[in-house]
């Protein structure tokens, strides 16, 4: 395929191809919180303010055949990779945990770990680039400086003065492949299982030992940070907080006159009370008395004491 055709199908299909990549990011997104029951962190809600937009420009851009839709996209997608890049190096350890991620789920919890490398961010930066690349390219491709005098300008002639059925009929096409995406993206939603076998935020859970370990080891309690996605059980282990490894034994003598049992019990309901060195208050999540039970903090508790 020469210069010609490429530029050619990206005048022709550049913004499908935009489309596609945006609709595709965007069901991903709703599946990861609406069906797989991630919390989306706060970089998360960035991403997802700066990618839904685009499916509607661009459909829009698409149905009105204009030339100028890679204007529309370009500062959404653009800045989407800006905030995409950044999450990942939070993730990748680069840059520390910024403040508008410590309340709710840490941006730098990975919910999935495609490869050992693929992230819920790395698959938002790939989506973000290859709009700004396709966009950047039919923007090209629609620059007369890519098209020689003469036969190249001839053909461009006849490829604009194609038949008025022929633009309807590619244009209705367009309109309903968009509408089958939209109609799979509401079942998707429609038929999502709203109340999940393994929601521990449910007041049913079992409380003791066996409990609380399987509450530690959930990514999410509810709408909170479970503590596995920021706690790691491995000595001298930083994900976002200090190691839970041989925390019994540590929890004893933190505070002086303070049971091992109380302290972590606070450290639970009222984290800031006593900042472990090294680490920033305000940093753990602050409401999990009220997203969990008594019996669930008790069975968290009885599983910490385990930890010597």
């Amino acid at each position: 395929m020469n210069k010609r055709k490429v530029w050619i199908f990206l005048q022709d299909y550049g913004g499908i191809l935009a489309l596609i990549v945006a609709i595709t990011a965007t069901l991903g997104s709703l599946y990861f919180s609406e069906v797989a029951g991630f919390v989306p962190c706060t970089l998360c809600w960035y991403q997802r303010i700066l990618m839904y937009p685009l499916t509607l420009v661009t459909l829009v851009g698409i149905i009105r055949q204009d030339e100028a839709l890679p204007f529309y996209v370009l500062p959404f997608s653009l800045i989407g990779m800006g905030v995409s890049g950044y999450h990942v190096l939070i993730q990748n350890g680069v840059f520390s945990h910024p403040a508008t991620c410590t309340v709710g789920v840490p941006c730098s919890l990975r919910y999935v770990n495609y490869l050992g490398f693929i992230t819920i961010p790395v698959l938002a930066l790939t989506a973000f680039t290859l709009i700004t690349a396709v966009m950047i390219a039919t923007h090209r491709a629609f620059s007369h400086e890519f098209w020689d005098e003469g036969n190249d300008a001839e053909d461009m002639t006849k490829r604009h003065t194609s038949s008025e059925s022929q633009a309807k009929l590619y244009k209705w096409g367009r309109i309903s492949g968009i509408v089958l995406l939209l109609i799979v993206l509401a079942a998707l939603i429609a038929f999502r299982d709203d109340e999940p076998a393994e929601n521990i935020s449910s007041t049913a859970a079992p409380a003791g030992l066996a409990a609380g370990k399987v509450l530690f080891q959930e990514i999410t309690l509810g709408d909170a940070p479970g503590c596995v996605a920021c706690h790691s059980l491995e000595p001298e282990t930083v994900i976002v907080g200090p190691s839970m490894a041989n925390i019994a034994s540590q929890a004893a003598v933190r505070v002086p006159g303070q049971s091992a049992e109380a302290y972590l019990q606070q450290a639970i309901v009222n984290p800031d009370a006593h900042v472990v060195d090294g680490f920033t208050a305000g940093v753990m999540y602050q409401n999990y008395e009220e997203a969990l039970t008594k019996e669930q903090i008790n069975a968290l508790v009885a599983f910490l004491l385990t930890l010597e």
